[in-house]
């Protein structure tokens, strides 16, 4: 039986603000489910669409067409779509793929772009180590190679997560999940003495159904900062409830305590 990560960077929007969500999962038994809505199966395969384009791109230079795509899937797409479906998949990616290709710059010559790259991020709590490391959809890479000393020093960073739902349009600004993606970059170029204070570090949301491409710049030093914020709060291990924002997204929010309690003192002020 495969286990969800209750602290994947994808749902750090909800833990990151409040932990008890994720220990009730783990109570609940949430996390031993494959809750795989049909919403979730058809992002996966826009995400797919949008690797096989992008990996074309990188590798040729060529853009693929609708027909070339589906030509080159390895296997069928979850959702099954008819032919009307998929073109709107497609759309969905190739925009994606043109707002990636439009923010490269062109006095690079060799910029390194990867698609679906995964950063293991193990992080100490308590008695146990708890991963936070997850998959982010594209990193991309902008270096000057110095030949004279055989090193390489990155100017551009950037981690970008495509968005193809049409609810909320999404914010790359202080976005957790982002943070989460970046901060195993990071420590390695700076491992390996490849990052400067001047490296520019980009965090990017492409979200082409509510035409939204969010971006959010700062230094190795800022993502730092909001990084151990995050880290901070898992630590801490603070079990006491958080009613805001996040709330609408929990999973566990009918067995809330304290969202049963906010709406038993609404009931009272009713009645």
């Amino acid at each position: 039986m495969s286990h969800h990560n209750l602290y994947s960077p994808s749902s750090a929007h909800i833990w990151s603000k409040c932990i008890l969500s994720a220990k009730l999962q783990e109570e609940h038994g949430l996390d031993k489910q494959n809750n795989y809505s049909f919403a979730s199966a058809k992002g996966n395969d826009i995400h797919d669409i949008f690797e096989i384009i992008m990996n074309e791109k990188i590798t040729s230079g060529s853009i693929l067409s609708k027909d070339d795509v589906w030509k080159n899937l390895k296997e069928p797409l979850i959702t099954k779509p008819n032919i009307e479906e998929f073109s709107k998949y497609y759309k969905i990616a190739i925009e994606a793929v043109n707002e990636v290709i439009e923010n490269i710059d062109p006095k690079y010559d060799y910029p390194i772009v990867h698609c679906e790259q995964y950063g293991n991020n193990n992080i100490k709590v308590g008695a146990g180590i708890q991963n936070i490391g997850g998959t982010a959809d594209l990193v991309y890479i902008q270096s000057e190679l110095n030949l004279t000393g055989f090193s390489i020093t990155v100017e551009k960073v950037g981690i970008y997560d495509l968005k193809s739902g049409l609810a909320d349009r999404i914010s790359a600004y202080k976005n957790d999940q982002l943070i989460l993606y970046a901060a195993p970059w990071i420590k390695f170029f700076t491992e390996k003495n490849s990052i400067t204070k001047e490296t520019k570090i980009e965090l990017g949301i492409l979200q082409p159904p509510r035409e939204n491409y969010s971006y959010w710049q700062l230094s190795r030093e800022e993502l730092n900062q909001h990084y151990e914020k995050i880290i901070r709060r898992l630590k801490q291990q603070n079990y006491k409830p958080s009613l805001g924002d996040s709330c609408k997204y929990c999973k566990v929010k009918t067995v809330c305590p304290a969202l049963r309690k906010s709406l038993s003192k609404i009931m009272e002020c009713i009645s």
